[in-house]
């Protein structure tokens, strides 16, 4: 049972964790009732809470029918990746240029830390798949990522950033499925970390540039093979 002194916002993470775990799946027709009888709560907070989840890209609500889980296109991983790659390279670039000051040896250190957390998680439970870890795994390094533009004081990069989180946490979530992805994401961190590290902006560049293309790829390739043709996509009702 939900406390009742913030079920709007419980019910939310919820339904958002069961997204991201892949608890719900994205060929199911959801409703508010079915929701609300999976978390024991009444509809009001479900609804209020799938109409913020709406807003933040993760569900589309089909009037007269119901929820779904959103699909992301192929054309939406490129265009994302392409908004990505422009503002962490020159992110990763500006931090660089600026490595000798107190401030970014400070930031720097504080990105480091988060990487060593990604690598030690590796350490402990290796490279597997699961639900918990991937979405563990993938928030850190959201976390780095963010960081890093942080630095810039850039009041913009931050709103677009925080306009595409939850199409990066999708997609985040869905390739550190495949096996080797979580090692080679925090190695190609740590690329990123060493240019930052030797005050080389161009190589910084590259490196943001490279793990942001190698991430997109790896789905652009997952999606390739997991296309079904339109007429086998048809929705199960859930509840």
């Amino acid at each position: 049972m939900i406390v009742k002194a913030t079920l709007y916002e419980q019910a939310y993470k919820k339904i958002k964790e069961g997204i991201l775990k892949g608890t719900f799946k994205r060929d199911r027709l959801y409703c508010e009732q079915w929701f609300a009888d999976y978390l024991n709560i009444s509809r009001t907070p479900v609804r209020d809470a799938c109409l913020r989840l709406k807003r933040d890209q993760y569900i589309d609500i089909i009037p007269n029918r119901g929820i779904v889980i959103k699909e992301i296109s192929s054309q939406q991983v490129i265009e994302i990746s392409q908004l990505r790659s422009s503002i962490d390279s020159f992110c990763a670039a500006y931090l660089a240029e600026r490595i000798d000051t107190p401030e970014a040896r400070k930031q720097y250190e504080k990105i480091k830390t988060i990487n060593d957390q990604e690598q030690r998680m590796l350490l402990e439970l290796g490279n597997i798949s699961d639900h918990s870890i991937d979405v563990e795994f993938i928030q850190l390094d959201l976390e780095f990522h963010k960081e890093i533009i942080g630095f810039t004081g850039n009041r913009r990069f931050m709103e677009i950033n925080n306009e595409i989180y939850s199409y990066i946490n999708l997609l985040g979530v869905e390739v550190v499925k495949i096996d080797t992805r979580k090692q080679e994401s925090v190695d190609e961190n740590e690329a990123i970390l060493a240019a930052i590290a030797s005050g080389d902006p161009i190589a910084a560049f590259k490196a943001a540039r490279y793990h942001v293309e190698a991430i997109a790829k790896r789905l652009l390739k997952m999606m390739e093979r997991q296309e079904k043709p339109e007429a086998q996509q048809d929705l199960n009702r859930v509840g």
